[in-house]
């Protein structure tokens, strides 16, 4: 195989491949199964012996040099085809992530075969040690930049995506105690810039795209997502299949998924790099100045957390004096428990391609100035752009970490498009369904949020009717249109409390005074002292029903562990 140069294809900008007869850059180095790995990877673990004759296992080994950086995945490139048939590549997005990825790499596991973990820098920073688990099992690690930004997003300049694409290098580095990666990069919406496709040839970072998206992210049933993989596999005949270890749905599918693989006498390839990816020294000092070092990585829990006899209580003696009140501070007459609150308010109200919204932008400036008084760190925003949202979200997700209680409200445009909720920039707009990946999807934010400690609220007063989404669905087929859902879908994050202005599918009034009818029912209710998060919100619905004469009824989903009180008696 020749050199590879890239250009600018003429189909929608998307990049092809040309071969070159003057050196060899990519070459494929088949590896037999149960043979150590290269000896240019030589910290990497050897993968554990099989004792299930039965399992899918992995057929064969290939190793990539990724000199130039090729492209893998017939949807966007054609040159290296390299399966051979009833061959597939298993690829896992959006992780490390808690509970699911753990869950993905057990089904794995029970199949004794592997894949490729295309990891988002920050979930590494959140999640270290399921990352370490990924590692240790003998996965494929590549990356999948810092934070799922598009990278074909024009508002973002050039510097700003590679700084997206190497502190999720450098992320990954951190979370693997100094163990870089492997070259391999996936693009976010599979969405690939031409000066980055260049850029990362430079780096000298494979790019591996997909024959076979699952479109998991979409279709939140198990069963539909077996089937579909297996219905385009059934076309194709091969291919490096796409999925999410990031979704829950995922993580319950892939067990029938490998043993459907299985039966029909498919077979898994291993991907594999000649070296690992050379990260660049200031952004792993960037990491590493905002994570922190990695405390004791080597150290097991078991070592330094022991369970203690019951009703063994050390340091009794000291706090038994001060048992007749919660520790509590007092922040000018409001008494709030001393821990970390943090909220992120935000409010659009003035939209430049929806219509405008009245309250939202009030909603959000009395909700802050309450919280504040309530002991919380208010990061407010209002009236925000794509970018400036983007801003304060990785603001907030920073700090969300070493939070206590961590609180998101959102005003504003919402749109639900095939079950999963977007929160709308006042610069937003939608021409067509490709306009979504403009968006911030909600659960994005979710996952910000539950990087929290035990306390964690989610409020949405952001389903109002969209004139938009009505007119771009009239526009579409029926099959496609119908995709386009009215209000807000129905989500159910574990550890945290969600609020939702109304009913799952439905939309909410903006209101005719200074607040919406929700909010100002929450405003008020937050002036009450010693009461209990859930009565709170049982009060807000009950308000919020009377005011709209039952026409508006909030929803609440609550998996929080624990009580919280916004105003404790004092």
């Amino acid at each position: 195989m020749g050199m590879l140069r890239r250009r600018q294809a003429t189909d929608g900008g998307r990049p092809s491949f040309t071969p070159r007869v003057l050196q060899i850059a990519v070459a494929l180095l088949f590896v037999a199964q149960g043979t150590s790995w290269s000896q240019s990877l030589p910290t990497a673990p050897t993968r554990a012996t099989c004792t299930n004759p039965q399992a899918l296992g992995v057929a064969r080994t290939v190793q990539i040099d990724t000199t130039g950086g090729p492209g893998f995945g017939f949807e966007h490139f054609k040159q290296h085809d390299f399966l051979r048939d009833r061959e597939v590549v298993l690829t896992f997005d959006d992780g490390p992530w808690s509970n699911n990825t753990p869950a993905v790499l057990k089904a794995l596991a029970d199949e004794c075969t592997t894949g490729i973990f295309f990891i988002i820098g920050k979930h590494a920073t959140y999640y270290p040690e399921i990352l370490k688990q990924v590692y240790s099992a003998g996965h494929t690690i590549g990356g999948h930049t810092w934070s799922h930004v598009t990278l074909s997003n024009k508002n973002l300049t050039e510097q700003q995506r590679k700084d997206e694409i190497e502190r999720g290098f450098s992320a990954a580095k951190w979370a693997l105690d100094g163990i870089a990666p492997e070259p391999f990069f996936r693009f976010p919406a599979l969405q690939h810039p031409p000066e980055m496709v260049s850029y990362l040839g430079q780096r000298n970072v494979a790019i591996v795209s997909t024959d076979i998206d699952s479109f998991d992210f979409k279709d939140r049933s198990p069963p539909k997502i077996v089937d579909n993989v297996m219905r385009k596999l059934e076309k194709t005949g091969k291919g490096i299949i796409l999925m999410h270890d990031f979704n829950k749905p995922t993580a319950e599918a892939l067990p029938e998924l490998l043993k459907r693989l299985k039966a029909a006498n498919y077979k898994v390839v291993e991907m594999k790099a000649r070296e690992r990816v050379q990260t660049i020294p200031s952004y792993d000092n960037l990491i590493v100045s905002e994570a922190g070092p990695r405390v004791n990585p080597s150290q097991e829990t078991s070592k330094i957390v022991t369970t203690l006899p019951h009703g063994a209580h050390p340091g009794a003696a000291e706090t038994a004096t001060n048992t007749s009140r919660p520790n509590v501070a007092a922040i000018g007459d409001v008494a709030v428990p001393a821990e970390r609150r943090l909220a992120l308010v935000i409010g659009n109200s003035r939209y430049a391609n929806f219509q405008s919204l009245p309250n939202p932008r009030n909603d959000a400036n009395d909700l802050a100035s309450v919280l504040r008084n309530l002991g919380f760190e208010v990061i407010l925003g209002t009236d925000l752009n794509r970018t400036a949202m983007e801003d304060v979200l990785q603001d907030f997700g920073r700090k969300a970490r070493t939070a206590d209680a961590a609180l998101v409200y959102f005003a504003g445009h919402g749109i639900q498009h095939q079950g999963v909720n977007y929160l709308t920039p006042i610069d937003a707009k939608l021409t067509d369904e490709t306009d979504l990946r403009r968006l911030f999807n909600l659960q994005d934010v979710i996952g910000d949020l539950q990087t929290a400690g035990r306390i964690r609220i989610l409020i949405v007063d952001a389903c109002r009717d969209n004139q938009a989404v009505q007119q771009l669905a009239s526009t579409l087929p029926k099959t496609r249109s119908a995709a386009f859902t009215r209000g807000m879908a129905r989500v159910e994050p574990d550890g945290t409390l969600v609020a939702f202005a109304t009913q799952a599918n439905k939309t909410a009034n903006d209101g005719n005074g200074r607040n919406s009818p929700f909010t100002q029912a929450l405003l008020a209710r937050l002036q009450e002292s010693g009461v209990e998060l859930r009565t709170l919100m049982t009060r807000v619905r009950q308000d919020v029903v009377t005011s709209t004469n039952g026409v508006q009824r909030p929803e609440v989903w609550d998996s929080l562990i624990g009580e919280f009180t916004f105003r404790p008696k004092t």
